[in-house]
């Protein structure tokens, strides 16, 4: 990473106008963990095993050598553990979150001062962690992970899946573990009405370590530290059926073209990819191997000397599809029609 400076960054919904956001020197040897573009302007959101949050802007004003325009870093609250998800909030990009390996989630308005998180998480567990967030709306993240939480049943184990309203930071908006030995991905459920009014919210999906895929309705929260009565429909993990047979790593939402019905798209570090149907559960469709699996070593920081890379990410394609990548080094794209998830192309990464 070259070395920082000042970025100018304006608020979307004012005039473009000077704010100053402290830099530091960056690391020669920060190795990037996780990536999210802004949803407006040309800014992409780097979570670093050093345990900061980098922000990279790139355009016409960028500087000669790829476009770079700078880059910030911005120090997680707690103790340097590594950054494993970030995420834009959704519609303007106002704000962003971080979550680490600590369990520790940080929220940041991009107009403010990037030097302090506007909301903080700390769990009470010391094994805790995240590993995958999503904004429900510009106020509402969904964490996931390992003992973020304390559920209101049972607190003498965490719970796995978090709701946390940055507006009242100081205790959950609700918590949940519906998967042995720890949820992994979590997503909202596109393209299905809900009979709300408001979206894909409340319906969201969560995965596990297992290989199970569960999709949750969260006004049905309650009653038990599983959230059992919140599921809609799960598919079987290592267990048998058609789950997947190792940890699922990515979830990706799609809305159908002309239709209510939308689809879930999974990937796990063995390498497959599943598509489902999201108002019913059904599996529609196996992509054996899309990515093969490759084992690293791990990045400085994270507790793991060894790392197994199969699908890494899954990120959805407007009325296209998805483009998956993982640990051989492709991103792929595959195209969802009414009859099969076709592949349509493929490129080195």
């Amino acid at each position: 990473a070259a070395a920082a400076r000042a970025v100018e960054e304006s608020s979307p919904s004012k005039t473009p106008e000077r704010t100053r956001w402290t830099t530091r020197e960056a690391s020669t040897d920060v190795p990037a963990r996780c990536v999210a573009s802004h949803p407006l302007h040309p800014i992409l959101l780097a979570g670093a095993a050093a345990g900061t949050a980098v922000l990279w802007r790139f355009d016409d004003d960028g500087d000669e050598d790829g476009g770079r325009a700078g880059e910030v870093a911005i120090p997680r609250a707690k103790d340097g553990s590594p950054v494993t998800e970030v995420a834009w909030s959704p519609g303007t990009g106002a704000g962003f979150a971080i979550g680490g390996w600590n369990g520790d989630l940080c929220a940041f308005r991009s107009d403010g001062d990037l030097g302090k998180p506007t909301s903080h998480w700390t769990p009470r567990y010391k094994d805790s962690r995240v590993e995958a967030l999503t904004y429900l709306s510009p106020m509402t993240i969904a964490a996931v992970g390992k003992n973020l939480c304390a559920t209101e049943y049972d607190d003498a184990v965490g719970a796995s899946v978090m709701l946390w309203d940055t507006l009242c930071a100081s205790r959950p908006a609700g918590a949940f573990s519906p998967h042995d030995g720890g949820a992994t991905a979590v997503t909202t459920l596109a393209g299905w009405d809900a009979g709300c009014g408001a979206g894909p919210w409340p319906l969201v999906a969560t995965a596990g370590r297992n290989g199970d895929v569960a999709a949750h309705d969260l006004r049905l929260l309650g009653g038990s530290a599983d959230g059992a009565r919140s599921v809609l429909w799960r598919s079987c993990g290592r267990s048998g059926g058609d789950g997947h047979s190792a940890k699922v790593t990515a979830l990706a939402s799609v809305s159908s073209r002309g239709g209510s019905r939308g689809l879930l798209v999974s990937g796990c570090k063995d390498g497959d990819v599943r598509v489902w149907r999201g108002d019913t559960g059904d599996h529609v469709q196996r992509v054996h191997g899309a990515h093969e699996r490759h084992t690293f070593v791990a990045p400085r920081g994270g507790g793991q000397n060894m790392v197994y890379v199969g699908v890494s990410d899954i990120v959805a394609l407007e009325d296209a599809g998805v483009l998956t990548c993982g640990g051989d080094g492709t991103v792929k794209l595959f195209r969802l029609t009414n009859e099969a998830f076709g592949l349509a192309g493929e490129g080195g990464a």
